[in-house]
């Protein structure tokens, strides 16, 4: 806004700006050797622009300085230091150019304000020096600084006499209409007078840009405090924990990446680098590095024999009297603790691979992992220089020395800690069953600082699979959905592909083994119907709603198993049961198969609509998925999905097509039918408010739990 007042201003000046009002007129002066008044409130733009510039900057410095954590992740991609760099250059440069615009607008003031020597004296033009030096002697007397006169004043007086009495001085009075020659222009960053108290047109303009920044740093802080307000809201609103959220760094990054093409492998590869992941990451490893420096620093310290040794044979009488008291002490305070009961909790003992011995951690798993041939991973081209791309752009992949991050994402530790954390994660069930790492689980043999982040880390991928998936249905990516659905799925079983026929049978037969046979999951769907929720025609915009009858044919085995699992371990089945939760997800995937452009068009995702079972004995639900119908009129190819979060092999998938009118056709049609429907409305009223409820639901029944209530959809105007 600034900028733009100031080349306003700019323009009004050059072209509409008149002399400012002063003691001498202009018009005794050349057009040339007049002031530069359009320069004036360039200079007042040029100063606006540098102290809001340079307050700006230095609360972004303040932003970035002081943000921790995930902030800090944020601050530094909205903040880099390149972007910070440039602002402080184009603030140091409008404060040059203020400065020279200033020492230009001076000069050319003083070069045009008219000195008469013979006025200032009050003496008649041409007058001799004897005239002249009597009326310099009487006004001296009377403007003296010493005898109570005006300095200004009497500096005046005295450059008129010079220049009527030296002649060099007379000569640049004839030449250049001042005793001392022309002024010239020198840098001034000093704040003048004529802009603080502006006269004529150039008041007007400067007046403008004024009120232009003033309501500017309104708007600005105006801006700031709803910021403020919206960040405080949505901590309280998320519990304020920082850990349960997503960062908006990491959104961004997402948003940037993920799109149809993307695999399951890059969906994965993609949430493992995300900027509060590696910075997770970037911390184990500098705090791992740090203790196996300390360790190492105190294996070199001197031990109680060697200190001996090394003696020097001095004595400390009191070095027993302390040693006994601070013992006394301790013990003292340990008493205390006890009758109190509160005890201590032990230090936690971080073991770190390549420090004790017999300790596997990243490392190791990385071996295993190239003995089954998926180390290093074979990611894609796509996928690899995507994400380097927006590493470097973060600043993520500098190195210390300023060179510049090599390409292979692997070479930086803390992306190759999170990538091997995946890796390891969709290979879970040849790795877990390894008898190094059973035997180092018995013996606490395994790197605490590695396993306790692989657990945290796969916590923040759960949140980051529901944020790419808000990513998928805001832009209505249908293939991208489907691939996160099923990412889910890989990660939380541990498999390395959602179709391979190796992986669905070792998931097949794990089922088995746990819920006997023929326990596979699945959804039998039956009475798939599609329409309006009020049973109309639908017209583009209008909210459409599939409706089909589910059964779950693993709801038995899996109670029976639950059940049997509750009484070993002596479990109330009740509180387990009800507490077990399975997710699926039904996305509905349209393509428009006729339209007036005669085009073929690409598909999209119309509804991603969770399905939740809370309690593992439900056989039988009504699902109700309720979706916009797109906004041009045609017919539509629908395919539904039905895909599962939890298990591999289960999805199924059906066509149907959707019809869509213009809104004017369909609310014609339905006054049409509501013309004729009116008399048998009005005879089966009572039957018809008998069978309907009073507060608005429909009634179903669901799987012999009891009866549940949804909303009904009303009936368009």
């Amino acid at each position: 806004l600034i900028s733009r007042l100031s080349a306003v201003s700019f323009l009004f000046a050059t072209f509409g700006s008149a002399p400012s009002s002063r003691a001498m007129s202009d018009d005794d002066v050349p057009p040339e050797e007049q002031p530069p008044y359009h320069l004036m409130p360039v200079a007042a733009a040029l100063g606006c622009y540098t102290v809001a510039a340079l307050v700006h900057l230095l609360r972004r410095l303040y932003v970035r300085l002081s943000s921790r954590g995930a902030a800090a992740l944020e601050a530094e991609l909205a903040h880099p230091w390149k972007k910070l760099g440039a602002q402080l250059g184009s603030a140091v440069a409008a404060m040059a150019a203020y400065g020279r615009v200033v020492s230009l607008v001076e000069a050319g003031l003083a070069n045009a304000r008219v000195f008469d020597p013979f006025d200032v004296l009050g003496v008649a033009t041409g007058a001799n020096s004897t005239v002249i030096k009597r009326a310099y002697r009487s006004l001296s007397l009377v403007h003296h600084p010493d005898k109570g006169g005006d300095l200004k004043r009497f500096q005046e007086l005295s450059l008129a006499y010079k220049a009527l009495n030296d002649p060099l001085a007379r000569e640049n009075w004839e030449k250049y209409g001042h005793p001392d020659g022309p002024v010239r222009a020198t840098f001034n960053m000093a704040l003048p007078d004529w802009l603080l108290h502006p006269t004529g047109v150039t008041a007007v303009v400067l007046l403008v840009l004024y009120l232009g920044m003033f309501v500017a740093i309104i708007l600005y802080v105006v801006k700031m405090v709803t910021a403020n307000d919206e960040a405080a809201a949505a901590a309280k609103k998320t519990g304020g924990g920082g850990s349960l959220s997503v960062a908006g760094a990491d959104s961004q990054y997402l948003q940037c990446l993920l799109d149809d093409a993307s695999t399951h492998e890059d969906v994965l590869y993609f949430i493992a680098t995300t900027p509060e992941n590696l910075h997770c990451a970037k911390r184990s490893i500098v705090e791992a590095a740090k203790q196996k420096h300390e360790e190492e620093e105190a294996a070199k310290t001197p031990t109680t024999e060697d200190a001996l040794l090394d003696d020097d044979g001095g004595w400390d009488d009191d070095a027993g009297e302390k040693d006994a008291a601070t013992s006394e002490q301790e013990a003292a305070a340990a008493q205390r603790a006890a009758a109190f009961g509160l005890t201590q909790p032990d230090k936690v003992e971080y073991k770190v691979e390549g420090l004790h011995p017999g300790v596997i951690g990243q490392t190791w798993v990385e071996n295993r992992l190239a003995e089954l041939g998926v180390w290093p991973p074979q990611m894609t081209s796509f996928s690899k220089n995507a994400m380097v791309r927006q590493i470097m752009a973060a600043g993520r992949g500098e190195n210390d020395d300023g060179t510049e991050p090599e390409v292979d994402l692997l070479r930086a530790p803390h992306a190759r800690r999170n990538i091997c954390y995946v890796v390891a994660r969709l290979n879970a069930h040849q790795l877990n069953t390894s008898p190094e790492l059973v035997e180092a689980g018995k013996t606490q043999l395994l790197d605490t600082r590695y396993f306790r982040e692989n657990i945290a880390f796969r916590n923040r991928v759960g949140l980051l699979l529901e944020a790419s998936l808000r990513v998928a249905i805001q832009g209505q990516k249908a293939t991208l959905a489907a691939t996160i659905v099923e990412s889910v799925a890989m990660f939380k079983v541990g498999s390395a592909s959602a179709t391979d026929p190796a992986a669905l049978a070792w998931f097949r037969g794990q089922l088995e083994q746990q819920y006997g046979p023929g326990s596979l999951p699945g959804l039998k769907i039956e009475n798939a119907t599609l329409g309006a929720p009020d049973g109309d025609a639908v017209a583009a915009g209008d909210v459409c709603r599939l409706s089909m009858d589910a059964q779950r044919t693993h709801a038995a085995a899996f109670t029976k198993a639950k059940v049997l699992m509750c009484q070993q371990r002596g479990i109330d089945p009740a509180t387990a049961l009800s507490s077990y939760r399975e997710g699926w997800w039904v996305l509905v995937r349209s393509r428009e198969t006729t339209g007036p452009d005669g085009e073929a068009h690409e598909e999209k995702l119309l509804s991603a609509w969770p399905v939740i079972v809370q309690n593992v004995a439900s056989a039988q639900a009504k699902i109700n998925v309720q979706f916009e119908a797109p906004g041009r009129p045609g017919r539509y190819a629908l395919r539904i999905q039905i895909k599962s979060q939890e298990f591999l092999g289960c999805d199924q998938e059906f066509p149907m097509e959707l019809v869509v009118g213009e809104a004017v056709e369909v609310a014609g049609d339905e006054e049409e039918e509501g013309t004729e429907d009116v008399q048998e409305e009005e005879d089966d009223g009572e039957d018809s408010d008998s069978e309907s409820d009073d507060d608005g639901v429909v009634v179903e029944k669901v799987g012999g739990e009891g009866l549940r209530k949804r909303p009904t959809a009303g009936k368009r105007s």
